[in-house]
């Protein structure tokens, strides 16, 4: 999705931020970094089908702390191309 910023979340909880790796503090400041620069950042959160439910709700917490408030989900299946 052109318009969003795109997250990804593999099945052992490793997160991405497009095609690069990331940690959830470096995401968390990614987070804040682009908040300031787009108050009205948008995310589309991709997870495998096979991630937990509880990692997904710690990303989505760390970012909403950070300040995004608007997400649209998806499924990550493997090897589908990620933005």
């Amino acid at each position: 999705r052109t318009d969003r910023w795109t997250v990804n979340v593999r099945a052992d909880g490793a997160l991405a931020s497009g095609q690069t790796p990331v940690t959830l503090d470096e995401l968390r400041m990614m987070v804040a970094q682009r908040v300031q620069a787009d108050p009205d950042l948008k995310v589309y959160l991709r997870a495998d089908r096979a991630t937990p439910h509880k990692t997904v709700r710690q990303v989505m917490n760390a970012m909403a702390e950070s300040g995004v408030g608007d997400f649209i989900f998806g499924v990550l299946s493997p090897g589908e191309d990620e933005e």
